[in-house]
């Protein structure tokens, strides 16, 4: 699943260029958001695949339940890395793999699962590829996300990206 509102920059574009080249190609991707650029959404739905569903937008009160129904977790946004829909994703033991930015260049040291070191539509194929058709990489990013304490999100990012490193 993709959850990101429809606006320059929140990687709806490089999405359709990884699962292009991703393997499986028959990845099935529901993308929730509020509409916020018509133009950027008129040419997202103008050519996304099939396999790509725009589900619409998500009340805040549902987003917990929808997250539940998913098994990963998408954002290669530009801009921003640790956005409420990504902090909702990891507090529902939701894996993710999003893109490298905001706090998250400052952490990489740390090796936090599902955060790529690259904006590259090829190698985000590549790890998308891998969690798709490798149970064990699948099963690490599950594992991973399912040790995060929610008490945690009141404390700074830190602590928090040091509870799911990749081991």
């Amino acid at each position: 699943m993709y959850l990101a509102n429809f606006i320059e920059g929140k990687g709806h574009f490089r999405l359709l260029d990884a699962l292009s080249i991703a393997k499986p190609n028959s990845l099935e991707i529901d993308c929730y958001g509020e509409i916020l650029s018509d133009d950027y959404f008129q040419k997202f739905m103008a050519i996304k695949p099939k396999n790509i569903n725009y589900q619409g937008k998500i009340s805040h009160q549902d987003i917990n339940a929808l997250l539940l129904k998913y098994d990963l977790c998408f954002h290669f946004s530009d801009y921003e890395s640790f956005g409420m829909g990504i902090l909702e994703a990891i507090a529902t033991h939701l894996p993710v793999l999003i893109t490298p930015v905001g706090d998250y260049k400052d952490n990489q040291k740390l090796k936090p699962t599902g955060v790529l070191d690259t904006f590259d539509p090829s190698l985000i194929a590549t790890k998308i590829s891998e969690i798709c058709t490798e149970k064990d990489k699948y099963y690490s990013l599950i594992l991973a996300v399912s040790t995060i304490k929610v008490a945690t999100w009141d404390k700074n990012f830190k602590p928090l990206l040091a509870q799911f490193n990749l081991k």
